[in-house]
């Protein structure tokens, strides 16, 4: 039987599991359930660039999404997944999306920014 590919072994997978995994979970997952072959020395590394070169040519046509840092979902899964959980806590994006949410109008960059510090919606040691 042929040998999946990085991006088909990890669609299979992430279809199965139905949560986001890292790289790494994935490509273990592929290993031990013996889904693909590798003879390099970082396969993890291998199935990361796969995603983000999938993503990077398809846009909104690739299967896969970056969820958080390190970790990637099905595109199929975005209407199901509340907007709020794609915005890691603490980060200027999970504050500007809070602010926008609840002003529900458009905002330039320092009112978002004064607001959210207002909120303490985010911690930064920057003074820009």
């Amino acid at each position: 039987m042929a040998k999946a590919t990085f991006i088909e072994a990890a669609y299979q997978i992430l279809k199965e599991r139905g949560i986001p995994l890292t790289s790494g979970e994935i490509t273990k997952i592929a290993l031990e359930r013996n889904l693909i072959e590798t003879s390099g020395k970082t396969p993890s590394a291998t199935m990361a660039a796969g995603f983000y070169r999938d993503i990077k040519e398809k846009g909104n046509n690739s299967l896969f999404v970056k969820i958080e840092r390190g970790k990637f979902g099905l595109r199929e899964w975005q209407k199901m997944v509340p907007r709020e959980n794609l915005f890691r806590k603490g980060t200027f994006k999970y504050a500007a999306y809070e602010v926008l949410r609840s002003k529900n109008k458009p905002m330039s960059i320092q009112e978002i920014t004064e607001f959210a510090k207002q909120r303490n919606l985010f911690v930064s040691a920057g003074k820009t």
